[in-house]
């Protein structure tokens, strides 16, 4: 497992060196050996940008010096770590006063660089050391407290002990601009002592821009002193060697294999196929640091194990990269869920909208924004990139082709559980499952529970109840599945069909996505061949269907739809007409077409949109009988044909027309004109009288237009 994701290697087998700094560590081992021979002191420069393994590097240089059985003394301060100037000055010579060895032989030189500090600040507290009481004593006691004295003696000193002291200041580019310049000082006026030598990390721009914002330097008018004043510190400049694609890329590819291990899915290197592709295109120059590769990383780590197997893994690594590496863009995604998915909300999917006119535009107008959040010129275009991936609109955009997504992509998408769609967007920045979402996994186990014979569970219920749409969506993935429980599904749905709200209005309301779920559902079970169930487990779920009006309304519907695309053919083909004559004894039974509910109305219209012949002929059957009144007849027709065909005259009354014939229509027209009708208008229930005003208008419309145009109809 990544430790943070971001600790400095040693060269350990606990933390080995898999990038071959070791070579770069022995260049530095080298050149302390010759700044050696060439002076009693000097400062070399560890210069890489944050991220590059310069704390590595000094692990492996410190442990070189260690194994190496040379009389090197290696000191570490890491100035940042203290609080203020004071501290970080008694720091500094602290660390360089431990470096020595603590026998009685180093005493005389340890209490020396001990005076030297409190000479250089009175007040600082040097481990094993009174400051306060040499304070105390006067400059009698020492002979004199003055820096340069003290300066000198401890020169003596180290000059005199021949051993090479190392001090290594590291990150000092996290200072403020005065802790910098204090670090400077005591190396340039203060540190430069004999056998003493420095070597200091940074990243050389973040050190330039502190010394700007100091005023030693004034950049304002002398743009180049900063540079200069560093160089007059550092004598020797080591720059950490950038890692090469091919090294950033084995490093990545190693860490994601662990990765993988970890959330078992060990080998299945084909699930970072989408991901690699993007990697090269785009990511290689932003995860190009070791820290950068290993906090990526451990933030897949940390978080994946929430989302595993409810999201697409691929998905969720490009969004992590934006949320760590641009996270003003990974808001600027959340923001847009409407303009990136095509949805207003995962229960009312609709028509995938096309804001722009063309894909210039779409591209133009998302560069604008990610520029309005700070996104850096030269990432926008690699940002756009990643987004092309996680959303297809914005990449046909990118490829200038028409930007509305087509279904099979969409389904597709689904089928994954991509972030552009609707029903998954929001795991990915919740990082879990919402509170109204329900698991893929529990939907799973409840399926399972139901091919055994159990009952649904409770949050898969109450997801179909809240959130029919999307929970049946995810159960329209699973009908692919060997061991889906059709037919327990099947009744389930209608069982809790009555149960929803009607909504009337609403774009798709929980009724209509089990109408159109079983629409797809039932043809498939009840074609033979298709699914593998057994003709009498077919003709027992039709049966139980035909109980009710709910089912009966669901299995003529699904019929009707699917014979609008294709005609049936197997043990569907065979039975459909016994299904319909069971419409027709539900419909007998009812004793009059008032009677008649809106679902038995809905059955007995796809009865006529399968075979019109044979329901208009049943229903003419029942007036010549007497047992059903023309009038009232007409009116329920009238009622219950479909909204869209309302509003214009002919279209309002063709149901009439073709259930009834032309014939039935005159007919009526002539009850209307002579006031035969009126009477039917007069009922005391509230829905019946409406019903029939409403026939009665239509009636005198068509009467009064053949009044004024006689000879026509």
């Amino acid at each position: 497992m990544i430790d943070g994701g971001d600790d400095p290697i040693d060269g350990t087998d606990r933390a080995p060196d898999l990038l071959g700094r070791s070579q770069f560590a022995e260049t530095v081992v080298t050149a302390l050996s010759a700044v050696r021979r060439q002076g009693r002191s000097s400062v070399l420069g560890l210069v890489g940008p944050w991220g590059s393994g310069k704390s590595s590097v000094i692990n492996l240089v410190r442990r070189r010096l260690d194994d190496s059985g040379n009389d090197w003394r290696v000191a570490i301060c890491t100035p940042w770590l203290y609080s203020d100037l004071e501290t970080l000055q008694a720091g500094f010579f602290e660390e360089l006063r431990e470096a020595l060895p603590d026998d009685q032989r180093w005493s005389l030189t340890r209490q020396k660089i001990a005076k030297l500090a409190v000479a250089v600040s009175p007040t600082a507290n040097i481990k094993g050391f009174d400051a306060s009481s040499l304070v105390r004593a006067g400059a009698a006691q020492w002979g004199g407290l003055s820096a340069d004295a003290t300066k000198r003696s401890a020169e003596a000193a180290l000059e005199k002990s021949g051993v090479p002291i190392l001090m290594v200041l590291d990150d000092i580019d996290r200072l403020t601009p005065d802790e910098l310049l204090l670090v400077f000082k005591l190396i340039r006026v203060v540190g430069r002592l004999p056998n003493v030598y420095y070597l200091i990390a940074y990243d050389e721009q973040t050190v330039l821009d502190l010394l700007a914002n100091t005023d030693l330097i004034d950049c304002e008018h002398s743009p180049g002193r900063a540079r200069d004043y560093l160089e007059k510190i550092v004598q020797i400049r080591l720059d950490i060697p950038p890692l090469r694609v091919q090294d950033a890329s084995e490093l990545l590819n190693r860490e994601l294999v662990r990765f993988l291990e970890q959330h078992n899915l060990s080998g299945r290197i084909e699930l970072l196929q989408r991901f690699t592709s993007v990697y090269y295109e785009f990511l290689v120059d932003r995860l190009n640091t070791p820290r950068a590769i290993r906090r990526y990383v451990s933030q897949l780590e940390a978080l994946y194990g929430r989302l595993a197997t409810e999201v697409d893994l691929a998905d969720f690594m490009l969004l992590t990269w934006l949320r760590v590496a641009e996270p003003a863009a990974y808001r600027l995604v959340q923001q847009n869920r409407a303009d990136l998915t095509g949805t207003v909300s995962s229960q009312h999917e609709v028509t995938r909208f096309v804001r722009d006119t063309d894909a210039k535009n779409t591209i133009t107008r998302w560069e604008n924004q990610l520029r309005g959040v700070g996104v850096a010129e030269g990432d926008v275009r690699l940002v756009i990139g990643v987004l092309g991936e996680l959303f297809p609109r914005i990449g046909l955009a990118l490829r200038g082709a028409s930007h509305a997504v087509d279904d099979n992509t969409l389904q597709a998408v689904h089928e994954r559980k991509g972030v552009t769609h609707s029903d998954f967007f929001d795991r990915y920045f919740a990082i879990g499952v919402p509170r109204d979402d329900v698991a893929d996994t529990e939907i799973d186990a409840a399926l399972v529970d139901l091919a055994n014979g159990g009952l649904l569970r409770e949050t898969v219920r109450t997801a179909l109840l809240n959130d029919t749409a999307r929970t049946l969506r995810k159960f329209n993935v699973a009908r692919n599945r060997d061991d889906y429980p059709a037919i327990a599904v099947i009744e389930l749905l209608v069982d809790l069909y009555p149960r929803l709200p009607a909504e009337p209005g609403a774009v798709i309301s929980s009724r209509e996505a089990i109408r159109a779920h079983l629409g797809r559902a039932l043809p498939d079970l009840l074609a033979a061949g298709i699914d593998p169930v057994p003709n009498d487990d077919r003709e027992q779920l039709v049966s139980d269907m035909q109980s009710t009006d709910s089912g009966l309304m669901l299995l003529t519907n699904a019929i009707a739809d699917a014979d609008l695309i294709q005609r049936p053919t197997g043990w569907l083909a065979e039975h459909q007409t016994a299904i319909f004559d069971a419409v027709a004894n539900r419909l007998a039974k009812e004793g009059s077409p008032n009677a008649v509910g809106q679902l038995l109305w809905n059955s007995f219209a796809a009865w006529r949109t399968v075979a019109p012949k044979a329901a208009a002929r049943w229903i003419r059957d029942q007036i010549c009988a007497g047992r059903w009144d023309l009038f009232e007849t007409a009116a329920c027709l009238l009622e219950h044909s479909p909204a869209s065909s309302r509003g214009d005259l002919d279209r309002t009354l063709a149901p009439i027309v073709e259930v009834l014939g032309s014939g039935s229509l005159d007919e009526l027209v002539r009850l209307a004109g002579s006031g035969a009708v009126d009477r039917k208008t007069s009922s005391d229930d509230p829905e019946l009288l409406k019903r029939h005003e409403a026939l009665l208008a239509a009636l005198q419309t068509i009467l009064s237009r053949r009044k004024e145009r006689p000879g026509q109809s």
